[in-house]
């Protein structure tokens, strides 16, 4: 049975929720899979609040800087109050010196990333969905620091995956619509030539 998992991420109108709203996806997961979440906020909106009210999972608001020592510390405090072995963090504050701080205490580090904005990577896994994901943009890292990079990690709320299977049913007149708009199209081009 997993253990509890902590997740660090923050979501408001200046930042935007995405990190937010992917953090919920994994949190889903794992309670799929019978773990426990806890979401760990600093910055949040009213709008953010209720969404992650009605995913069901816990929040324990922070009272720090984002990224800051302090954060991390706090951070620490609530991974050992719920014996959380994983942690998860996700956003652009979490730099260098917050990993190192994490890893400190022994704990695992999942860190979520965008787009290689850490100065240095230790975290035991960096995690980068993007179709534009690639190594070189986590050349400086540690060797222990493994890379998930690409659409194949994309973390995607359950009500997207039930589309992944889906057959379309596109009805005979919107492809006659799209064929005659097609021929048209064919057709002005070789007026034009």
């Amino acid at each position: 049975m997993p253990e509890t998992l902590v997740i660090r991420a923050d979501g408001d109108s200046q930042i935007g929720t995405g990190h937010v709203m992917r953090c919920l996806s994994l949190a889903a997961g794992w309670q799929s899979a019978g773990g426990d979440v806890v979401l760990a906020i600093a910055r949040s909106s009213a709008a953010l609040l209720a969404r992650i009210a009605v995913a069901d999972v816990p929040i324990v608001h922070l009272d720090v800087v984002p990224g800051s020592l302090a954060d991390a510390r706090q951070l620490l405090d609530l991974a050992n109050s719920s014996a959380a072995a994983w942690i998860v963090a996700d956003g652009y504050q979490f730099d260098a010196a917050y990993q190192r701080t994490i890893m400190s205490s022994g704990r695992r580090l999942l860190l979520i990333d965008d787009y290689g904005h850490a100065d240095h990577y230790c975290a035991d896994f960096v995690l980068n969905q993007n179709l534009s994901a690639r190594e070189e943009l986590y050349e400086n890292r540690a060797a222990h620091t493994r890379l998930l990079l690409g659409t194949r990690y994309v973390l995607l709320r359950r009500q997207f995956l039930e589309f992944g299977n889906r057959q379309r049913d596109c009805p005979q007149s919107s492809r006659d619509a799209r064929r005659s708009r097609s021929r048209q199209r064919h057709r002005q081009g070789h007026q034009s030539s």
